[in-house]
């Protein structure tokens, strides 16, 4: 029995990890569209 909850522990925490990595990557991923739209700009004044 306890080698099975800690199983299941495991693969929670895997989880937990993976959900926690994906809202890590939205403000990244949002703030590298906006140093694009700045690059851009940046780019059209010259």
């Amino acid at each position: 029995m306890e080698s099975l909850s800690l199983d299941e522990g495991k693969g929670h925490d895997a989880l937990l990890l993976q959900d926690f990595a994906r809202v890590l990557a939205i403000p990244l991923r949002d703030s590298c569209d906006l140093m694009d739209v700045i690059g851009w700009r940046l780019q059209a004044q010259l």
